[in-house]
Order: structure tokens, then C-alpha cells, then sequence
């Protein structure tokens, strides 16, 4: 369990970093207010890139965790895979919303998407069938 929450913090740069932008953007926009609504488009992208990937990275982290609980020593290696593979997902549906349009931020989306899912549906699986025995 150790192990995962570790691997955590690299699932968690992402969000970090979009944070650290909206910081500086809001400090250099003067859009100090989120409630006047002044913030630039560019600004409210990384707003809602924020927010989703807040959003991620609770379910990603949940279920890693709980994943965790049923690895081996030896398949724990997984849990590094999946955290750098979270977070590269992230980055690129980050830089294909400020792409321009929707579709760019597709495959962010779906690289995303497919590995909660996944993850979802094996933890699952795995406990399910720990009930059973």
C-alpha cells in the first residue's frame, strides 16, 4: 500500500502543475475574482482542465489503491506503469484542449477513460472474487 501511495505523487503532478498555471495566470491576468468572470479563455481552459483532472485522478487513485491491496511483491511493478501512464494521459488531454477544439482533447480523453474503466472493472473482479473464496 506503501508502495502505491508513493507512485501517487507521480499521478499527482499533473493536477499540481495545472494548479501552479492557473496561480500564475490568475496573478498575471490580474483575474484575481473567479466570481467576476474576467478570466481568459486560455485561463478558463486551464480551469476546467483542472477540474477534470481532479476528477481522474480521485477515481484513478481509489482504485489503484485498492488495486495495490491484491498485488503480489512480484506485480507491483504494475503500479508505477499505471501511475506515469495516468499522468502522460492527462498532459496530452491538457495540451489537446488548448489545441483548440473539443476533438483535440480526445485522446486525453480516451487514454484516460480506458484506464479507469479498466482499472475499475479488475478491482471488481478482484473483489468479487475474494467474497467468493
Amino acid at each position: 500500500m506503501i508502495f502505491g501511495v508513493r507512485w501517487l505523487f507521480v499521478a499527482f503532478v499533473p493536477y499540481a502543475a495545472v494548479c501552479l498555471v492557473i496561480l500564475y495566470e490568475r496573478f498575471a491576468e490580474g483575474a484575481h475574482n473567479p466570481l467576476l468572470h474576467r478570466e481568459s479563455r486560455r485561463l478558463q481552459i486551464h480551469c476546467r482542465v483542472m477540474q477534470n483532472t481532479l476528477e481522474q485522478l480521485i477515481w484513478f487513485a481509489l482504485c489503484a489503491l485498492a488495486l495495490a491491496t491484491y498485488l503480489s511483491p512480484e506485480r507491483m511493478r504494475l503500479l508505477p506503469v499505471l501511475c506515469v501512464f495516468f499522468a502522460l494521459a492527462r498532459l496530452v488531454y491538457w495540451w489537446g484542449y488548448l489545441r483548440g477544439s473539443t476533438l483535440c482533447r480526445a485522446p486525453g480523453v480516451q487514454l484516460t477513460f480506458t484506464l479507469n474503466i479498466s482499472l475499475l472493472v479488475a478491482v471488481g473482479i478482484l473483489l468479487v472474487r475474494s467474497l467468493l473464496q
